[in-house]
């Protein structure tokens, strides 16, 4: 049955199969760029997901399937944002969208927060505006807006990360109010973490030397997107360990900053990252 959607309430054309989309990437922070007047939200552990007007997809292009209910509403027109159920439950919410029929049960602790409507050829402080007054006209209870601040500079910007991680948030983001969207990785999108964390490719394993037992895995030889090749061992636990994940394999690695050769300083694995994601 098809849900009930409703218009494009201004934010940019309507759903077309020839109009695809690339994601706006966030860079990371540094402390050399000032936050004031930037749009600051906290940085939520979801699965980021294209709503393209009559469908959802993932960042790398993986339909999703989901209950007629989930969608009442909602515009005919591109949004981006993620979908999430609370802090500390991605897995969860890979679980419960990840199938190939719907489970409308799974589907209604989950909500799609947005922070982006990318068709909209404007500043992000109008589109941000524009998206706000069309999902409080929605009233779906699913499709929520992100909530953002501006950012009255750095003491601020650190008062706002120490209040979010105290309660088990991510981090934060920062929006460049002046910036259009653009599909690629951007110095107008920032995510500002207490570590910083990135993605790299398993290309080989590293033996662990202090154990008596051959072939036991102490951790990985990965390479990241800028080409550098290093070690990941912290952070792994034993059924990592015994799953011994197949070379080929993406995961994400936290790090403390970079060393001074500009390698990742204490490259700890985190988890491996889904390729429908």
């Amino acid at each position: 049955m098809r849900p009930n959607l409703g218009e494009n309430l201004g934010l940019g054309p309507t759903f077309s199969k020839s109009q695809r989309i690339s994601c706006l990437l966030a860079s990371n922070w540094a402390v050399s760029i000032d936050p004031k007047g930037y749009y600051m939200s906290e940085k939520l552990d979801g699965m980021r997901m294209i709503w393209t007007g009559m469908e959802m997809f993932t960042r790398n292009g993986y339909s999703l399937k989901f209950p007629s209910y989930f969608i009442e509403g909602w515009p005919t027109t591109y949004l981006d944002g993620e979908l999430w159920i609370n802090r500390g439950t991605f897995n969860k919410v890979l679980t419960s969208v990840r199938k190939r029929t719907a489970d409308p049960n799974a589907w209604k602790i989950i909500k799609y927060m947005v922070f982006d409507a990318p068709f909209l050829q404007e500043p992000f402080s109008d589109r941000y505006a524009k998206l706000k007054k069309a999902i409080e006209k929605i009233k779906n209870p699913h499709l929520v807006y992100v909530p953002h601040k501006i950012c009255r500079g750095k003491e601020h910007l650190a008062e706002e990360l120490a209040e979010v991680q105290n309660i088990g948030g991510e981090g934060l983001m920062l929006r460049d109010p002046d910036a259009l969207y653009d599909g690629i990785r951007s110095k107008s999108l920032l995510k500002v973490k207490s570590s910083l964390d990135a993605e790299a490719v398993i290309i080989d394993y590293v033996q662990d030397t202090h154990m008596k037992k051959e072939n036991v895995l102490g951790g990985f030889l990965v390479r990241n997107d800028e080409g550098q090749e290093f070690e990941v061992g912290l952070g792994l636990k034993i059924g990592i360990k015994k799953q011994r994940p197949p070379i080929g394999t993406k995961i994400t690695y936290k790090y403390c900053g970079l060393a001074e050769n500009g390698y990742p300083k204490f490259p700890e694995f985190v988890r491996i990252y889904p390729e429908d994601i």
